[in-house]
C-alpha cells in the first residue's frame, strides 16, 4: 500500500507535502514526474522522451543531457522496459525485423526479385503498451498530488493513445528503412535468386498492374511481448508466466476483449477449400500471443476509467506497474513476427470443354437424409486450369492460413477457409452436361466467336510468372505434346440419332475439326492466357449480359416432320420479320428453388434447323445472354412463350445441348 509522501520524497530536495502550491516550481514538478516514471515505474529514456512530448525540457531526455536523467537511466538499458518491452531499442527492432522478414520472404524468392506494396510494412504493437503507459501516467499524477500540486498531469505528459501512435510511427519508419535496406542489399549481390527468379519488373507487367500493385508483396510485422525468465534469461511465451502483462481483472476488466470469439461464416459443406481470411489476423491467431487485444478495445476501457475519474482504479494501476518494475523476474522484452504474402494478380483467357461430365467448378450435392456431399462429374474446368496455373506460379503459399498446412490437408475439412488460393471466375456458366465448343465452320465470318471468357484470381502465389511461363502453362493445359488432334462429334452423332437416308449433314471436316483449343484428354482447353487487371475481373459478369450466345441442340418432336422444307416452314425460318423473336421466360422450374421467381424478356436472334429424320432435327440458334435454351425448346410447362414446342404445336424435348461460341 502507498503511504502519504512516498511517491516524491527524496526526489525533489527541499520540497515537502506542506509546501504551498505557488512555491512548486515547474522544474521541480518535472523532476518529480521524471523520477517516478524512471526509478519507480521502470520506463526507459526513450519512453520518457515520447511520453513527455508536451514538456520540451523532458522530451529530449538522454542520459547525457542532465544529471537527473543520467542518474535515472544509469541502472538499466533501453532493452528492458515495463512499458515498451524494448520496442524503442532500435538495434533490437532492426535485428528482429531483419530476421523475421528474411525468413518469411524466402519462399517468394527474396526481396530483390519482388516489388513491395507502398504501405508495407504495416506494424502492430501490443496494445498493452497503452495500459502500461496509462498506469505510468496515473503514478505520476498521484506523485504530483502528494506534493499538493494542482498542476494537471496533461500539461506535462501526453495521453497513452498519442504515445502508442508515436511509438507505432517510429517503429514503422524504422522497419521500412530496414526492409528497403534489405532489398537494396539483395539486389546488389545477385540479379537472380537461388530459384532462378528474374528480378522485377518483368517487361510484360502492364502499367495498370503496376498502378494497382497486382502481384506485389505485402509485409506485416507483429511485435509481441514476452517474459524474460529470471533463471534462464530467455523469452517465454507461456501464458501462465505472461499473466502479468495486463492488470488483474479486479483492477481493469479486459478478459472479455481477450476472449472474443470470431464469428464463423458458413461457407458450405462441400470439401473444396474456400478463400478468405486476412494474413495479418491469421498471424496473430497462429502465434496465440498474450495481451494482444485490439487497440480500440483497450482505448475504450481506458477512456471509461478516465471519464469516471476513478481514483481507486488509478491508484491500483500505479501500484501494479510499480510492483512489476520492482520484480526482477517480470522484466519483459518482445519478439518480432512477420507475415509476407503476394497480393492478387489476374490471369485471363477463354476456354472450351468437350465433355458432358465436366462442371465449371467442383460440383457437390447432398445425398440422403444426413446430407453427405457427393461429387458430380468427372472433373471441372476450374481444376483443369487452376491446378496447372498454380504450379506455373511456383505454387500457392499456405503460410498465411489461419492454420498452417497444405491446401490438400486443410481442404479435407468441410467449409475450410484458406488465404492462398487460385480462384476461378467465368463469364457465365454452362450446365455439367453441356459442351462449350467453338462454332462449326459455316458461311460467314466466325472470327469474333470464341470460347467462354474466364479470369483466374491468383492469391498469395510464390512467383509472378512471365508471359513465356504463362504460354508454357497454356500448352501444358492443352496437352500440346499429344500429336493427334482430337475430333469433336457432331451433336446429332453425339446424341446417337439414326439419320434418314435423306439426311444431309455437314462434312466431318466442317462439323468436328477445330472446335476446341487444345488436345487435353479430359476435354478442357484454353486460349489467350495472359495478364489482365482487376477491372477485367470485376466486369466479367457485367459483360456477360451484353454478349450473344450461340447454341446447338438435338431435338425430338412428337409429331412427324417429313422433310427439311416442312421443318423450315413450320419453324418460320424464312418468314420475314420472324427473327429476332422476343420471348418471355419465367424462372425455370428446375432452378426455382435457388432463383427468384420472375418473368424475363429475352430474344432469339437467329435460328436454323437441320432435319435428321421424321422425329429428330438439329437446331442452331443465337440468343441474348441469360436465355434458358432447354426451356426455349420444350416450353417448361408453358412458362416460356413462345417456345419451339408451341411453334410446332406438339411436344418437344431436347436431348443434347452445346454452347457453340460466345460473340465478343
Amino acid at each position: 500500500a502507498m503511504a502519504p509522501g512516498w511517491l516524491w520524497h527524496g526526489w525533489a530536495p527541499g520540497l515537502t507535502s506542506t509546501t504551498p502550491n505557488h512555491t512548486m516550481q515547474p522544474e521541480a514538478q518535472q523532476q518529480v514526474v521524471l523520477s517516478i516514471l524512471r526509478s519507480e515505474c521502470g520506463l526507459c529514456y526513450r519512453c520518457l522522451s515520447h511520453l513527455c512530448r508536451r514538456t520540451p525540457a523532458l522530451s529530449s531526455i538522454q542520459p547525457q543531457h542532465s544529471p537527473a536523467a543520467a542518474a535515472a537511466c544509469a541502472d538499466g538499458s533501453t532493452g528492458t522496459c515495463t512499458v515498451c518491452f524494448g520496442i524503442f531499442d532500435d538495434d533490437a527492432v532492426e535485428a528482429g525485423v531483419t530476421s523475421a522478414v528474411a525468413t518469411s520472404v524466402r519462399p517468394y524468392g527474396g526481396l530483390a526479385s519482388n516489388p513491395i506494396t507502398k504501405e508495407s510494412p504495416t506494424v502492430v504493437l501490443p496494445a498493452v503498451m497503452m495500459v502500461r503507459a496509462y498506469a505510468a501516467i496515473c503514478a505520476a499524477e498521484l506523485a504530483l498530488k502528494e506534493t499538493s500540486s494542482d498542476t494537471d498531469i496533461k500539461e506535462i505528459l501526453q495521453n497513452q493513445v498519442d504515445f502508442y501512435d508515436e511509438a507505432k510511427d517510429h517503429v514503422r519508419s524504422l522497419a521500412k528503412k530496414v526492409v528497403l535496406g534489405m532489398k537494396d542489399q539483395e539486389a546488389g549481390h545477385d540479379q537472380n535468386d537461388d530459384n532462378g527468379v528474374t528480378p522485377f519488373p518483368y517487361a510484360d507487367v502492364t502499367r495498370e498492374m503496376d498502378e494497382e500493385e497486382a502481384g506485389n508483396l505485402g509485409i506485416h510485422l507483429l511485435f509481441v511481448p514476452v517474459l524474460k525468465s529470471g533463471d534462464s534469461g530467455k523469452p517465454s511465451m507461456d501464458s501462465d508466466q505472461n499473466d502479468n502483462l495486463l492488470p488483474e481483472e479486479s483492477i481493469l476488466r479486459t478478459r472479455h476483449i481477450l476472449n472474443k470469439r470470431d464469428r464463423k461464416r458458413f461457407r458450405g459443406n462441400d470439401p473444396t477449400p474456400k478463400q478468405g481470411g486476412d494474413p495479418k489476423v491469421n498471424l496473430l491467431k497462429r502465434i496465440k500471443a498474450q495481451g494482444m487485444a485490439e487497440k480500440n478495445d483497450i482505448q475504450r476501457i481506458l477512456e471509461d476509467v478516465e471519464r469516471r475519474n476513478n481514483s481507486q482504479t488509478k491508484k491500483a494501476l500505479a501500484e501494479w506497474l510499480i510492483g512489476l518494475a520492482s520484480t526482477k523476474n517480470a522484466m519483459h522484452s518482445h519478439s518480432t513476427h512477420a507475415s509476407v504474402w503476394r497480393k492478387p494478380f489476374y490471369v485471363g483467357g477463354k476456354y472450351t470443354k468437350a465433355g458432358r461430365s465436366i462442371s465449371q467448378t467442383p460440383y457437390y450435392v447432398p445425398d440422403g437424409p444426413k446430407g453427405k456431399m457427393i461429387r458430380k462429374g468427372d472433373t471441372s474446368v476450374e481444376e483443369e486450369i487452376c491446378s496447372v496455373l498454380s504450379v506455373g506460379c511456383g505454387g500457392i503459399s499456405s503460410q498465411n492460413n489461419e492454420f498452417v498446412s497444405t491446401t490438400e490437408e486443410y481442404g479435407d475439412k468441410a467449409g475450410a477457409v484458406v488465404f492462398g488460393l487460385c480462384k476461378f471466375h467465368a463469364s457465365g456458366r454452362e450446365d455439367l452436361d453441356v459442351r462449350m465448343l467453338l462454332p462449326p465452320i459455316r458461311t460467314g465470318d466466325n472470327s469474333h466467336i470464341g470460347g467462354r471468357p474466364f479470369v483466374c484470381e491468383v492469391i498469395d502465389a510464390f512467383r509472378l510468372p512471365s508471359s513465356q511461363q504463362l504460354f508454357t502453362v497454356m500448352n501444358q493445359i492443352n496437352r500440346m505434346d499429344i500429336d493427334k488432334e482430337p475430333e469433336v462429334s457432331n451433336i446429332v452423332v453425339d446424341a446417337g440419332i439414326t439419320p434418314s437416308s435423306n439426311y444431309n449433314p455437314l462434312s466431318p471436316e466442317q462439323s468436328s475439326r477445330n472446335r476446341r483449343y487444345g488436345r487435353n484428354p479430359n476435354g478442357v482447353d484454353i486460349a489467350n492466357l495472359s495478364y489482365c487487371t482487376s477491372a477485367d475481373y470485376k466486369g466479367l459478369q457485367g459483360e456477360t449480359e451484353h454478349k450473344v450466345k450461340h447454341y446447338g441442340c438435338a431435338v425430338w418432336c412428337e409429331t412427324i416432320i417429313k422433310s427439311q422444307q416442312e421443318l423450315d416452314e413450320r419453324l418460320g425460318v424464312y418468314t420475314a420479320g420472324r427473327f429476332p423473336m422476343e420471348i418471355q421466360q419465367s424462372t425455370p422450374l428446375r432452378v426455382l428453388h435457388r432463383r427468384a421467381a420472375a418473368v424475363r424478356s429475352r430474344h432469339v436472334l437467329t435460328l436454323s434447323a437441320q432435319w435428321v429424320n421424321e422425329h429428330w432435327f438439329g437446331l442452331h440458334l443465337s440468343t441474348t445472354a441469360g436465355t434458358y435454351v432447354k426451356e426455349l425448346v420444350h416450353g417448361d410447362c408453358g412458362r416460356t412463350s413462345p417456345s419451339i414446342s408451341s411453334i410446332l404445336g406438339c411436344k418437344t424435348d431436347i436431348v443434347r445441348l452445346d454452347c457453340e461460341g460466345i460473340a465478343m
